[in-house]
């Protein structure tokens, strides 16, 4: 356990009865009804300990402190706090699609309709908003298995003495010295990528905030898979891939080396380069024997255009 994590009462949108509610609803995996706020820049999602491992929750209200529930101006499809149903419907069949060809991956357990709870009276209101384009929402709430809580990206948001119970732990995990966690880390997300890019599947979202600490991918909502349309309905399974999986690449080494600062874990470019290709060439070693610009970062050209 973490000494800095703080647990409370499981809410939703700020009402512990309707936690209560969702605990006790069919298909509901908690065995606790504490969670902690884990992913400050999610803001979207809480944390349940199961055992060894995590359950993300997710759709629960805007986790800043704020309003529960924002729906800005700006987007047709955007309500900060709610997680909609054809969102929540599709991370599902992604991530059961990714367990059929290997169980390494996040498993989604499944989400709950907030209409087929029977909601306290004060947020009844939450089951007809609706979009901007005057769809309605269909707020759900999904749960997300996984082994750590921990974004890349919460690491910022840490003391001193926070970022080294996380460095201390996950070195552990990893089965390696502190000094070297950032390429063992490379090493693990490279063959996570490299095995989904031999099976079509890119994720064109791969930021410092949607990979755990475990070097896990999570938030399935826009990931690109073989027969299956991203929510915008487009069909992106055979537009500019190779420029894709390059790009997916580049934000992989953007990450780790944005958090190996963070951690203050010294860290060598071309050495976490070098680890991330080990790693994606184990099942993908074509693709690296074969992309010019993979070839020229490994060559240490310094313009590369």
């Amino acid at each position: 356990m973490f000494s800095f994590l703080v647990f409370d009462d499981f809410k939703v949108f700020g009402s512990k009865s309707l936690g209560k509610k969702l605990l006790s609803s069919e298909g509901t995996p908690f065995k606790e009804s504490k969670v902690t706020l884990i992913s400050v820049r999610h803001g979207r999602v809480v944390s349940a300990m199961d055992g060894d491992d995590w359950i993300n929750i997710k759709g629960i209200g805007w986790q800043f402190g704020g309003p529960d529930i924002l729906r800005p101006d700006k987007d047709k499809e955007l309500v900060f706090g709610l997680l909609d149903e054809k969102s929540a419907k599709r991370e599902k069949e992604v991530s059961a699609h990714l367990q059929a060809i290997s169980g390494e991956y996040p498993k989604v357990l499944g989400y709950t309709k907030l209409r087929d709870i029977k909601m306290p009276k004060e947020i009844k209101f939450v089951e007809d908003i609706t979009f901007n384009n005057n769809i309605r929402v269909e707020p759900c709430v999904l749960y997300t298995k996984v082994k750590s809580p921990f974004r890349m990206a919460d690491m910022a948001f840490l003391s001193d003495n926070g970022k080294r119970e996380v460095v201390d732990f996950y070195s552990a995990y990893f089965d390696c010295e502190q000094k070297d966690f950032m390429e063992h880390f490379a090493l693990r997300l490279g063959k996570s990528i490299g095995f989904l890019h031999t099976h079509g599947i890119i994720n064109d979202s791969l930021y410092w905030d949607n990979i755990t600490m475990c070097a896990e991918i999570v938030d399935y909502e826009w990931l690109t898979v073989p027969g299956m349309r991203l929510p915008n309905g487009e069909d992106a399974s055979n537009i500019m891939i190779r420029e894709r999986k390059e790009k997916e690449i580049i934000y992989a080494i953007e990450a780790i080396l944005r958090t190996a600062d963070i951690l203050f874990i010294p860290r060598d470019f071309y050495r976490i380069l070098d680890m991330l290709l080990t790693g994606y060439g184990q099942y993908n070693k074509n693709f690296v024997r074969n992309s010019e610009m993979l070839i020229r970062l490994s060559k240490r050209e310094k313009i590369i255009c």
